[in-house]
Parts: C-alpha cells; sequence; structure tokens
C-alpha cells in the first residue's frame, strides 16, 4: 500500500487556496463598491447569499463521494474499483439533475426576495435581465462540487486547491472587470461570475478525464443512488439549515433595514470571516483521514487539530478585534468603519467557536453520523429564527450580531459533546481571552 499524502502539505495546499482570495478580496473590494455601488454591491451580496443557499439540493454529493470512496478502501481492489465507478456514476446523475432543480430555485427565490421587500428598488430591471445567468451559475457551482469531491477522496489537494483558487478569484475579479469595461449594470455582474462557475467545472472535466472516462449510467444500480441518498440526504438536512443559521442575519437586515445596511455588515462578517481558511482548510484535509481511521486513531487526530485551531485562531483574532477600525477606515472608509466596528468584535467570537469545531464536526462526518448533526440542527432552527428576529428588531444590526455569535458558541459545545471531544483547560482560557477583548 503506498504512503498517504502528507497531512501538511495538503493542508498548506488547501490553506493557500483560501488565503490568496483573502488579499484578492483586500485589492478588489473597495474598487468593486466604487465602481457599482453600495447598493448593487448589497445586492452582489444577497445574490451570493441565495446561490450558496441552494447547495442543499446537491443532496450533500460532494461529502459522500468522499466518505463512500474512502469507507470502501477495506475492499478488494476490484471491489474497491466497481465501488469507486457505481459511486461517482451516481453522484454526478444525481448533481446534475439536483442542479437544474437548484438553478431554477435560485432565480425564483432571488426574485421574490429584492421585489417582495423591494430591495432592489430602482434596479428592478437589472435583476430580472440577469436572472438566466444566475442560473447558469447555479449549475456549474454543482458540477464543480461534486469534481471537488472526487479530487478530495484521493487527497489529491494540489489540484482541489489550484481549482478552488481559480474559481474563488474568478468571481471576485470578474464582476470587477465587467463593471469596468462595460458598465456597473447588475446583469453585466451576474454575467461574468456565470462565465467563470462554467469555466471552472469545464476545466476540473478535463483534469479528471482519465477518472470519468470509466464511469457509465450502466455501473448505477439501485443500491448505489440508495446508499448516497441516505448519507446525502442527511447532509442535505444539514446543507438546508447550515447554511440558513449562517445567514439568517444578513437576510434578515436585508429584509429589514435594506441593502446598504447589508453591505456594512457584510464587510465586517466577510473580513471576519475570512480568518477561517484554516480551521475550514484542515477540516477538509482530515475528512478522508477521518473516514477510514480506527476510532483510537480518530481520537488522536481530533485532539491534536482542535488544539492546534485553539493555538491558531485565538492571537489571530484577537488581532483582527484591535485592528479592525483603523484597518477598515484606510481600506474603505472611516463611516464604515465606525459603524461596523462593533458588528466585527461581536462576530469574532462566533467565528471562534465554529472554527474550534471544525474537527469534532468531520469527525462526525467521517464516521457517517451526519443524521446526529442533522437532528442538532433541525432542534436549534425555531429558537434561532425567532431570537435573530427579535435582536434585530429591538437592537439592530448589533443585536443580529450577538444572536448570530450566541448561536455558533452553542453549536460548538453541543458538537464537542456529541463527538466526544474532550475540551481542554487551553480551549476555555482561549475563549476567556477572546471574550475579554471583544468587550473591549
Amino acid at each position: 500500500m503506498s504512503k498517504p499524502p502528507s497531512l501538511i502539505r495538503n493542508f498548506a495546499y488547501v490553506c493557500g487556496s483560501g488565503v490568496a482570495p483573502f488579499f484578492i478580496t483586500l485589492l478588489t473590494l473597495p474598487l468593486l463598491i466604487n465602481t457599482i455601488g453600495l447598493q448593487r454591491y448589497g445586492l452582489l451580496a444577497i445574490c451570493w447569499i441565495v446561490t450558496g443557499y441552494v447547495n442543499f439540493l446537491q443532496l450533500g454529493m460532494g461529502r459522500a463521494v468522499v466518505q463512500r470512496i474512502n469507507a470502501s478502501r477495506h475492499l478488494l481492489p476490484d471491489q474497491q474499483s466497481t465501488a469507486r465507478s457505481a459511486i461517482v456514476s451516481s453522484a454526478l446523475l444525481v448533481t446534475i439533475s439536483a442542479g437544474l432543480l437548484a438553478a431554477a430555485t435560485a432565480v425564483f427565490s432571488f426574485r421574490l426576495y429584492t421585489v417582495r421587500f423591494d430591495v432592489a428598488g430602482t434596479l428592478t430591471e437589472e435583476i430580472i435581465a440577469g436572472l438566466p445567468w444566475m442560473g447558469i451559475a447555479v449549475l456549474g457551482t454543482f458540477i464543480s462540487g461534486t469534481f471537488q469531491g472526487l479530487l478530495q477522496a484521493d487527497e489529491r489537494f494540489g489540484a482541489y486547491a489550484a481549482f478552488r483558487t481559480l474559481g474563488v478569484v474568478g468571481i471576485q475579479v470578474a464582476p470587477l472587470g465587467a463593471a469596468i469595461l462595460f458598465g456597473p449594470e447588475f446583469n453585466h455582474l451576474l454575467i461574468a461570475v456565470a462565465l467563470v462557475r462554467i469555466a471552472n467545472p469545464a476545466a476540473m472535466l478535463w483534469f479528471l478525464r482519465r477518472d470519468i472516462q470509466f464511469t457509465s449510467t450502466k455501473n448505477i444500480t439501485k443500491d448505489s443512488l440508495f446508499d448516497l441518498f441516505s448519507f446525502g440526504g442527511w447532509v442535505s438536512i444539514i446543507g438546508i439549515i447550515g447554511p440558513l443559521l449562517i445567514i439568517l442575519d444578513r437576510l434578515a437586515i436585508g429584509a429589514v433595514s435594506g441593502a446598504s445596511a447589508v453591505a456594512i455588515y457584510t464587510v465586517a462578517y466577510n473580513l471576519c470571516n475570512r480568518l477561517l481558511v484554516f480551521p475550514n482548510s484542515l477540516g477538509n484535509v482530515l475528512l478522508p483521514r477521518l473516514s477510514r481511521s480506527t476510532k483510537g486513531t480518530a481520537d488522536n487526530i481530533t485532539s491534536k487539530s482542535l488544539k492546534l485551531i485553539t493555538m491558531t485562531m485565538t492571537p489571530m483574532l484577537v488581532i483582527f478585534v484591535f485592528a479592525y477600525e483603523p484597518f477598515v477606515t484606510i481600506w474603505i472608509s472611516a463611516t464604515i468603519a465606525s459603524k461596523s466596528a462593533t458588528i466585527a468584535a461581536i462576530l469574532s467570537v462566533g467565528v471562534w467557536a465554529h472554527s474550534v469545531v471544525q474537527s469534532p464536526y468531520m469527525r462526525l462526518v467521517g464516521e457517517g453520523r451526519v443524521r446526529t448533526i442533522a437532528t442538532w440542527y433541525i432542534a436549534q432552527t425555531p429558537f434561532y429564527c425567532g431570537l435573530m428576529w427579535y435582536a434585530l428588531e429591538t437592537y439592530g444590526t448589533t443585536g443580529a450580531a450577538l444572536v448570530w455569535s450566541a448561536r455558533m458558541t452553542i453549536d460548538a459545545i453541543v458538537l464537542l459533546t456529541l463527538s466526544k471531544t474532550q475540551v481542554s483547560r487551553t480551549l476555555l482560557i482561549s475563549f476567556s481571552i477572546l471574550l475579554a477583548a471583544s468587550y473591549v
């Protein structure tokens, strides 16, 4: 058996693919806001939220491919080959079918939201003109997700990182280029995003051509489809509720306060969440290993990764809290910096909690316990939605940030408990330090 790729090297690849877009954002975001205006940027942020949310319709095919391929590695070589072919063929069939449904859902939802709450204002015609391109972008995203799952399953994280970087950087640079060349109209921005979303899976298809050529609809059986749907169905529930729990704050702000308020909140949110590149990258790298590990090995991997994330994220977020306002003052404007500084400090606590739970979360997924995660998400949803709306109506965007971070903290406690991960003194001390920094 060949030696598995180095976890450190894999992590470096994936982390690099997250860091590079961050620096691109630093360069392009002020230019994009100045070129298209705050309202169009707010609408673009809402568009990204909607297109990201409908990913639940993919039925977790990317994660299912990773988990099922690695879970089958204990089989004999011939059996592995047959199982792999069935998994990939079935996943692609589901992905394309679900992608078409998701495209229609995203287009309908975005139009309904922007018109019903009058979020678009005078830009309604621009939105309508760009809706078909929004659907194309969604379909491309779905196909990319399954291809990325195939690369992750084989731990080909160098290629995974390259395609991911090109895709993420593309959707930041392409709208700016389109606005400069053809004008700031919203439909031009969506055309640029759609072209990037289609080019990325096309490039991956060429790269994976040898893997794909061995797949066939003949390999699709009722058992292979049922197996993917069984795992992917619960992942889909997580995909429905999980993103809603994360993005509800911005959707509620848009409905209550308008697109400009979303834009100001999103500046703080996006900068803070960019720091999640480290724990998210580590989680993506760990999933294939955790999917095929014994209990003892999984315990060791989870414990070490949790300690690493804690010791890394705490100082980064403390620095973020104190540096945010002066940085945004220079980067964008003093007005946006002052309006969003408190929000950024509050959100940093939720980001810390979200980061430390990545390895326990991936352990549950690797063990196939997605039903457990989905059940917890279902249980908390009504309470979170009610608190979010009340906080926004009563305390404005600051209240929304408080509820978002509180939800993330409780989520971390529950998932650490469900995965039976030991909570160290270092973890508690780190959390206390960040709370104190955020309060100051």
